[in-house]
Parts: structure tokens; sequence; C-alpha cells
């Protein structure tokens, strides 16, 4: 099946591109060229690469960790609304059966597929943490890092788990870190009274990064700029009114768009990845294009999976967005074909 996009802008890796179509065959984009002369119908105004959500635990008012056999799914189409074509559903600190179902079920939708967004794997956030900066997560439930269980969770996930994100001062951090990176599972570092030596030794190790309070946004922008990756670590709330909701089995209350704990402390978020993407241009200074390629290439980079996603390119996926001149979201094509907003 051939298909043919026409923008007015076009956006590679190496910058905007005017007036340009992408050829599109059986879901890969097979030739990028300027547009014939005369053509005046355009497909976007700003054609862009999808985007790609690594840390998701809910939204529309469902959770990774609810076993309704359709939770997925609907996950699944509610992100593709927000313009992210790929992402990786994101457990929380649970009981260990618990965790074990989620990355079943996670792993059943992977190999099958389904509407929406595609999933890329599972992102295993907790039970490796420290109760000092616990959030959400139940402290009861934390656990010690032990290398057999990690392995098991690899093999209940049938080596679709891409992320663990974990303490750095728990005991065996550094071994177990080294483990994953073996074994081809990246390493975040969150919920964390961890000092800057203990920090810096799980990087050494081949942890990846950490989260950061917004307040830093700028100063990361000129320290990392090219290595930033925007998630949304939305929860069930997302894309639904101010009320009462669930996170890690705790009762969280929404208002405003902004999720607390009954203790006041935040849980999760509401954000959607396209206004992640106007957020750092409005916030920021830094350009659409720096912003829009923090939402896709640099978590394609991070997952090791930029060679068939992340950027419209030939030989690549051809997932990618319609924004508007505010980079509001017209339109999401997913393997070359449109999905309805």
């Amino acid at each position: 099946m051939r298909q043919l996009l026409r923008a007015r802008r076009l956006l590679t890796e190496r910058g905007w591109l005017d007036d340009h179509q992408i050829h599109i065959e059986d879901g890969i984009i097979a030739e990028i060229e300027p547009i014939p002369s005369g053509v005046m119908v355009h497909d976007a105004d700003l054609l862009c690469p999808a985007y790609i959500d690594i840390h998701v635990h809910g939204g529309a008012g469902v959770d990774v960790m609810d076993e309704a056999p359709d939770t997925l799914d609907k996950l699944a189409m509610h992100k593709a609304r927000e313009g992210v074509a790929n992402w990786l559903p994101t457990t929380v600190t649970a009981p260990l059966p618990d965790i074990r179902k989620a990355l079943e079920r996670i792993a059943h939708r992977y190999h099958s597929g389904g509407p929406g967004a595609q999933v890329l794997g599972s992102y295993l956030e907790g039970p490796y943490f420290t109760p000092q900066n616990k959030g959400a997560h139940p402290p009861e439930l934390f656990r010690e890092l032990e290398l057999s269980e990690l392995d098991e969770l690899i093999a209940i996930s049938q080596q679709t788990l891409r992320v663990v994100a974990l303490a750095p001062e728990k005991p065996g951090a550094l071994q177990a870190i080294e483990h994953l990176k073996q074994r081809n599972v990246r390493v975040m570092l969150g919920h964390s009274a961890a000092t800057w030596e203990q920090t810096r030794a799980a990087f050494d190790a081949g942890a990846d990064g950490h989260h950061v309070h917004p307040a830093s946004m700028k100063l990361c922008c000129c320290c990392a700029k090219d290595r930033l990756v925007l998630i949304t670590d939305a929860m069930q709330a997302a894309g639904m009114p101010d009320g009462r909701y669930t996170l890690c089995g705790e009762e969280v209350e929404m208002h405003s768009g902004i999720v607390r704990t009954a203790s006041g402390g935040l849980a999760g978020s509401t954000l959607s990845v396209d206004a992640a993407v106007r957020n750092m241009v409005e916030l920021t200074g830094i350009t659409a294009e720096e912003a829009i390629h923090m939402a896709s290439l640099h978590p394609a980079r991070l997952l090791g999976i930029d060679r068939h996603l992340g950027s419209l390119a030939v030989g690549k996926r051809a997932d990618a967005i319609a924004l508007n001149s505010g980079l509001h979201l017209q339109q999401i094509w997913i393997q070359g074909q449109a999905l309805p907003l």
C-alpha cells in the first residue's frame, strides 16, 4: 500500500524542509522529496515525527495496573490523541504478584498489537525505592534488590522489560544496574535520597538519568539539551475532570489538573506530551524543533530504537503528526495510517 503526505514544512533530524512530501509504503517511509510545482494541497502545516512517551502510568480514567482486558487499548488510544505513536506502560510499587501480572499483560499487548499508540515494552517503577522520597509509592511494599528476582521479572515480561527505576543508595544497586545494563534494560534513578557520590557511582555503573524539578528546565537545556527526554509520568486522572482517583492503591485527588496524595505530595501528573513540548518552548525559549526532538528522537535514542523510530527518515516507520503553528496536534499517522482524534 502506497501513501503520500505533503507538508508546508517537514521536520527531519537536520532541521526543517519547506514544501516537501513523504512517500509511505507498507507503513515505512520510502522517499522524502520536494512537492512538485503547482501542487497546492497540503496534509499538514508542520509535519513532524510522532511522539514517544516512555513513562505512562495511566490516563482516561484507567491505570496500567488495572486488570480489565481493554485497559491498554484505552490508554493507547488516549496517548494517540496527544500525538504519541509509541509508549511504555509503567507499573508502580505493588505486591509482587500484581507486578508480575501487569508485566504479562503488557508483554501480551506488545506481541499482539492493537489500536492506537504501539506498546514498546514495559517500564518498572518500583518497588526498589527508599522511604525518604516515596512519593505516592507505599513504602511497606518496597523490596531489596536481588538479581534473581530481576531476571524473573525480565522473563515474565518475555524480554520486553525496557526500563527499571530504582534508588541508587539501596544495597546491591550498583551490581543491579550493571546486571540490567548487560540485559539491555535501561536504569533510571528516582524516589531516592542518594548522595552526589552515590548518584555519580550509579551513572558510572550505567544508569541513564533522574527526575528533575521544573525549575531546572532552563539549566538542563543549557547543559544537556541533546540528551533531554520529555515524559508525562501521566496517571489515571490524565484527560479527566477534577475529582478523586487512585495511584499505587492510594486515593488521590485532582484539583485544577494537579494530583496530590492526602498528605499533600504530588502523585504523578496529568500532563500530555504535546503540552510538554509547548511548555519547553514557552518556558525555556528553545526552538520548536529542539522540543519536538526531545519527545521523539531523544526517547528513541534512549531505548536504542532510533534506527527504526523517532524521526522522519527513509527506512523508518511512518509515525508522523501534523501540528499547527502553535504546536497543537491536528492529525496523527501511525505506521502510515491516520487515526481519528
